[in-house]
């Protein structure tokens, strides 16, 4: 993924530099592309978070439940050794 950014941001700066365009133009379209970078790269930094942040929640919250079950059939047990001790 970031090899496809790199590469769009790499050929589109080629290709705005070797244009026959007046300065102002250049960097104002450098300007813009570099906005649009921006902008791509951040969607798929949030992208990424939230599925890491739901990722996290699925997997937190079956290891709370596991951690539950070994507390309860661990008191369970303990109060079946109490019973037949």
């Amino acid at each position: 993924m970031l090899g496809i950014l790199a590469g769009a941001a790499i050929g589109s700066l080629l290709g705005v530099l070797f244009a026959p365009e007046k300065g102002v133009e250049t960097r104002r379209k450098l300007r813009r592309k570099a906005e649009d970078l921006r902008d791509e790269a951040l969607d798929h930094y949030e992208h990424f978070r939230d599925g890491a942040l739901e990722h996290y929640e699925k997997i937190s919250g079956k290891v709370k439940q596991g951690a539950e079950k070994v507390v309860a059939d661990v008191k369970e047990s303990y109060e079946d050794y109490k019973k037949n001790s």
